[in-house]
């Protein structure tokens, strides 16, 4: 694997934990200061599950790598487990006594956007077997990581606070 790569994946994988304990501190510390909904649950769920599977995801081609394989089979092998860490934590948003907090509008399409993105592109690299695919899924997760965490924030705001 070329060291760019391994590189930025140890940095996607050092934003996404930083992500993780800004958004949880922040978090905890709004909903000490009032009741959440369950919209709100919803959000902070799917955001922090999110993160953690961009660092999981970020660190599993690292840990492949040790191991001396072709970089086509690393790409191939991270790319079914990413895709296995997704469906795992999609699935229970959708099966009606999960006791997974609902969300809907636009937070829905939010969460459901790089599950779906996920889909296409890690199973379209379990053939094509290279980085790209896998790295722009990493990031469309980070992104989306940061917009749930952003969409939470404003929508903690009271209308005073509000901009």
């Amino acid at each position: 694997m070329p060291p760019e790569t391994r590189e930025f994946l140890a940095i996607l994988a050092e934003v996404a934990i930083g992500t993780v304990a800004l958004s949880g501190i922040t978090m905890v510390l709004l909903m000490a200061r009032q009741d959440p909904g369950e919209r709100q649950t919803g959000l902070v769920a799917s955001q922090l599950a999110m993160a953690f599977a961009a660092v999981v995801a970020s660190l599993v081609p690292l840990l492949l790598n040790t191991y001396g394989l072709p970089i086509s089979q690393i790409w191939m092998l991270s790319s079914a487990v990413y895709a296995t860490i997704i469906l795992t934590l999609q699935i229970p948003r959708f099966l009606p006594r999960a006791r997974f907090p609902r969300i809907s509008g636009l937070s829905a399409v939010i969460v459901t956007a790089p599950g779906a993105s996920g889909m296409v592109l890690l199973g379209a690299n379990l053939w094509i077997r290279t980085e790209w695919p896998y790295l722009t899924q990493l990031l469309l997760a980070l992104a989306t990581s940061m917009i749930l965490y952003l969409y939470f924030m404003l929508i903690s705001l009271t209308p005073e606070q509000q901009p």
